[in-house]
C-alpha cells in the first residue's frame, strides 16, 4: 500500500510541473534588403517619406537569430512592398523558413531626425516550414510582430533598411499522462502497482 500512495504521489507532483512548463516561446530574425542583388524602390515619391509604398527586392534574412530560427542560413523572401495602406504585401516567407501573414500595420515618420527614418510594425501570424534546426526544433506557429526601419541621409541612392520578425509561439509538449505512463514503466514502478491493486482488492 506504501509503494501505491509513493508512485501517485510522485504522479500528482509531477502532473503539477508538467502544467506549469507550458510557456510561449519567442523566437526572432534579423531581416534586411541586399543591395548586392537589387536594392530598394520608392513609389509615388522622391524619398522615403513623400513615397505611398516602399519596395524591398530582395528581403533576406540573416544569421542573427533565437529560438526556433537559430542557426538557420540567409533566406531570399523575394520582393516584398511596405505599404501602410494595403496589406497583402507585407506578407511573405518561403518552405524552409515558413510563412508571415500581415494582419495590421502602422507606419511611424521621423523627418528633420537624422537620420531620416520611416519605421513600419507589422502584426500578423506565422506558420513555420521545414526548417528544424533551431532550439526549440519546432514549433505550432502562432502571433508574430515585424518591426521594419527605412533609413535615408541625401538622396535615393541612400536609402538602407533593415529590421526584425518576432514570433510567440507553444512548444509541442507530450500530455502529462502519456509521459507519467512511460516513467512508471520504464522505471518498473508500474507492475508493482498492478500487483499492489491486485492485493487490496
Amino acid at each position: 500500500m506504501m509503494i501505491l500512495r509513493r508512485a501517485l504521489l510522485a504522479t500528482m507532483l509531477f502532473t503539477g510541473m508538467m502544467a506549469s512548463v507550458q510557456a510561449d516561446i519567442v523566437s526572432s530574425l534579423n531581416i534586411s534588403d541586399n543591395s548586392a542583388i537589387g536594392g530598394i524602390v520608392l513609389h509615388g515619391g522622391s524619398n522615403i517619406f513623400s513615397a505611398t509604398s516602399i519596395t524591398v527586392n530582395p528581403l533576406i534574412s540573416d544569421l542573427n537569430a533565437t529560438g526556433f530560427f537559430t542557426g538557420i542560413p540567409t533566406q531570399n523572401f523575394g520582393s516584398v512592398t511596405f505599404d501602410p495602406n494595403n496589406l497583402s504585401g507585407e506578407s511573405y516567407g518561403n518552405a524552409v523558413t515558413g510563412y508571415f501573414t500581415a494582419t495590421s500595420i502602422t507606419e511611424v515618420n521621423n523627418p528633420g531626425i537624422l537620420p531620416n527614418q520611416v519605421i513600419f510594425t507589422i502584426q500578423g501570424t506565422f506558420v513555420p516550414g521545414t526548417y528544424t534546426g533551431g532550439t526549440p526544433s519546432s514549433i505550432t506557429g502562432g502571433s508574430a510582430t515585424v518591426s521594419y526601419t527605412f533609413t535615408q541621409i541625401g538622396g535615393v541612392g541612400t536609402i538602407n533598411s533593415s529590421g526584425t520578425m518576432q514570433v510567440t509561439s507553444s512548444v509541442p509538449v507530450p500530455e502529462p499522462s502519456t509521459v507519467i505512463l512511460g516513467l512508471l514503466v520504464g522505471s518498473g514502478l508500474f507492475p508493482m502497482i498492478r500487483r499492489q491493486l491486485k492485493k487490496t482488492v
